[in-house]
């Protein structure tokens, strides 16, 4: 995957249980500086099927965020185990 024209690897797995959750990670790892220099990472949460979800951008005191809200409680085991793959991937990458 190309990130602001730096190719970098990508991750991707599904996590499946009564839901399906797609999850993506790309990362050039560290590369010695902020966002103007530094590495760059994009993460990817895709419904797959059956998954009951919402994504919102919104700002707050200036400041950008990003709320997802799960409903279920398979989608609660899906999101918990794609956040340890998010977690894993990221951690072998930033050294």
């Amino acid at each position: 995957m190309i990130i602001y024209d730096i190719k970098n690897d990508s991750y991707r797995t599904t996590i499946e249980s009564a839901n399906l959750l797609g999850i993506e990670v790309s990362t050039t790892g560290h590369m010695g500086g902020d966002a103007g220099h530094g590495g760059k990472t994009e993460i990817k949460i895709i419904d797959e099927g059956g998954t009951c979800c919402e994504f919102e951008s919104y700002k707050e005191n200036g400041c950008n965020g990003l709320k997802m809200i799960f409903q279920g409680d398979s989608e609660l085991d899906t999101i918990t185990e794609a956040m340890e793959f998010i977690v894993k991937i990221l951690k072998k990458h930033r050294r």
